[in-house]
């Protein structure tokens, strides 16, 4: 260890008396940090940020954890900052329908209170107490609720601490804002390598009286997909999923044994008062009938939240490899053909969003990583030669090393390149994970 990097972890270390010896609990992609600490306060991280500039310590914020996987493999890690104890409700006006959350305060908690007043943020997510910094950070939102919009669109602003320890705003607190740039959505999915978010000003949305779902099963995803593409420019569907076979079959009793032997299934989710979800769930069980391969089901209020909830467990459950292939809607059932071809012996659980091309896929695997590198790398070419990608979300270490976790650099790759220089120009936050290697 140089004697800059031992001056400068003893410093931090000095501002801070909330440290963890378990060092190896928070290894990222086989790299162990030399200290972990968690500031209790905004003035701590602040500290923390300017004192990793000056001695260029190597830094990664966790906040749930849950997607630690995501990125390539570190170039550096010197130290691991917690940011869980920064979990305070900052402000919450329901008239506005706005809320402003710490990075550590969790998912479950601000539901739990906007609750209280009948309204919720139309967010969800697998993990295990996911923190809205690590979520934003991330960019991650799993299913239901699309049809709310995407974080880019629910996030109105941030206050964020900037490497040199600087605090700063961008964006809004207020629904309406004026046009122009708004600096907060460059954090979506950055995955801290631009400033660690210490607030977030969400839209929240008021909790629906009813909810239904519709399950259309077929073999064909031909059919599945007709359906879908009415169902979007018809209707206004909250969630829109394309599941298949081995991902069904997860979902144990909460479906009748009669339709466990389809290939496929398409789910559609309408909220709203009783009459509106009973008009549009006939709506889309009168367009299947017009398929004689498909079958449907219904499921009812408690019955869909139920539903959905076991979806979630499913998503969140231990599987090794996770990836996204985003390609123009028209080539989602191609892909998602493709990607059963790929890893038939995997039994790959798969779901997609038909209205926007994204194919999620994870699967267990044993040791055979450099078979699965190569399928991998077949998959990415074929997402790339329908000008589309593919993200590794998780993955081995081993699998990392052979294939970099993003693709192909995007167009707007120099920009990203500027704005990192710019942000943080000692490299000293998540170094190496993001795009390029930046």
């Amino acid at each position: 260890m140089t004697t800059q990097l031992s001056t400068g972890l003893e410093k931090v270390l000095a501002e801070v008396n909330q440290q963890d010896s378990n060092l190896s609990n928070y290894s990222i992609d086989d790299s162990t940090p030399k200290a972990v600490v968690e500031p209790r306060n905004e003035g701590e991280l602040s500290a923390i940020l300017r004192i990793a500039d000056k001695y260029v310590l190597k830094v990664i914020a966790i906040g749930g954890g849950n997607d630690i996987g995501l990125g390539n493999i570190p170039s550096g890690l010197d130290l691991v900052v917690l940011t869980r104890s920064l979990s305070k409700i900052v402000h919450y006006v329901p008239e506005d329908l706005t809320i402003s959350v710490q990075c550590g305060v969790t998912l479950e908690k601000a539901q739990e209170e906007l609750s209280k007043k009948r309204q919720f943020i139309p967010i969800n997510h697998a993990g295990s107490n996911p923190t809205f910094g690590g979520i934003i950070a991330s960019n991650s939102n799993t299913p239901p609720f699309s049809g709310y919009g995407t974080i880019r669109d629910l996030l109105l602003g941030v206050r964020v601490v900037n490497p040199g320890g600087s605090i700063t705003k961008a964006g809004s607190n207020v629904v309406k804002n004026v046009a122009g740039y708004d600096l907060s959505k460059i954090y979506i999915g950055s995955l801290g390598t631009l400033g660690l978010i210490l607030e977030a000003n969400l839209k929240i949305s008021p909790l629906p009286d009813h909810e239904s779902t519709i399950m259309i099963f077929s073999n064909s995803l031909l059919d599945l997909g007709k359906i879908a593409l009415e169902v979007n420019a018809r209707l206004f569907p909250r969630a829109i999923e394309l599941v298949n076979k081995h991902l069904l079959d997860s979902f144990g009793r909460n479906v009748e044994s009669s339709f466990q032997n389809f290939g496929y299934c398409l789910m559609v989710m309408h909220r709203g008062n009783s009459t509106s979800v009973s008009r549009e769930s006939r709506h889309i069980e009168g367009m299947a009938m017009k398929y004689p391969t498909v079958k449907s089901d219904s499921f009812i209020d408690s019955e869909s939240v139920h539903l959905w909830s076991a979806f979630r467990s499913i998503l969140g459950g231990r599987r090794v490899i996770r990836f996204r292939i985003s390609v123009p809607p028209a080539d989602t059932s191609s892909s998602i053909i493709e990607t059963e071809n790929e890893f038939e012996y995997f039994k790959p659980k798969i779901f997609a969003d038909p209205e926007r091309g994204v194919v999620y896929t994870s699967i267990m695997v044993g040791q055979d990583s450099y078979l699965l590198t190569e399928r991998l790398k077949h998959l990415r070419k074929f997402a790339e030669d329908t000008s589309g990608n593919l993200v590794l979300e998780s993955a081995p270490t081993s699998i990392k090393r052979e294939m970099d976790v993003w693709g192909s650099l995007p167009n707007g790759f120099e920009i990203m390149r500027q704005l990192k220089e710019k942000f943080d120009p000692n490299h000293v936050l998540s170094p190496g994970r993001y795009v390029g290697g930046i």
